[in-house]
């Protein structure tokens, strides 16, 4: 009767081990999305810079010992348009369409998480498009305005290309970059000035006509 109700509450207390082992892997256990990487880091398994980068499948992070932050790898859309100076001295307005986003080589996310964990898309955003804008600007003085207007596809892949050297180090990249149009700079400035001179000289002639 003793052994059996020995055999009894050793059952019961291996059960309640398993649940609970069951429950904690299942707690601490995480899988990775396709549009993320995790950032593992504390534990002993982290590497020598400290942190491994995982992305696919899941892990286990240990309780007490493991930490993890979320690395977005999902592109973000930058829109940007500037009036460069070309190589004849004419000043053209581009539209320039691209998405940014981490790199999926091992490399590239590491060098990601160093700099780029903890920032949002807006600063990711402002990030490339400063980049894309200084490259534009730079590359644009080795163009004709005729070239870079009726063959824009020989000013984008230069383009594209520059910029993801520069932004190498950030574990950036660009990708499917577009000249959407080409043109001359629209100075709205320009315009309302001479609309008000326009009309200011309209009121006192006719200030003058009414005077007669």
């Amino acid at each position: 009767m003793v052994e059996a109700l020995d055999v009894a509450i050793g059952v019961g207390l291996f059960a309640v081990g398993l649940v609970t082992s069951l429950l904690v892997y299942a707690r601490w256990y995480v899988k990775v999305p396709p549009n993320q990487a995790f950032v593992v880091y504390g534990g002993r398994r982290t590497g020598g810079d400290g942190f491994r980068v995982i992305t696919g499948g899941g892990l286990f992070v240990h309780p007490i010992l493991d930490t993890y932050r979320v690395l977005s790898l999902q592109p973000v859309q930058v829109v940007g348009r500037w009036d460069v100076v070309t190589k004849d001295g004419r000043e053209v307005r581009i539209d320039v369409l691209c998405n940014a986003a981490v790199g999926r080589a091992q490399e590239q996310l590491e060098r990601a998480a160093r700099q780029l964990l903890g920032k949002d898309e807006e600063a990711i955003r402002a990030m490339a498009t400063k980049v894309l804008e200084g490259q534009a600007r730079t590359l644009a003085v080795g163009f004709t305005f005729n070239q870079i207007k009726f063959n824009r596809e020989s000013f984008a892949e230069p383009l594209q290309q520059r910029t993801n050297a520069a932004l190498g180090s950030q574990g950036l990249e660009v990708r499917d970059l577009q000249v959407n149009e080409v043109g001359e700079p629209f100075h709205r400035e320009e315009i309302l000035d001479r609309l008000r001179i326009l009309t200011e000289r309209v009121t006192a002639l006719e200030k003058d006509g009414k005077k007669r």
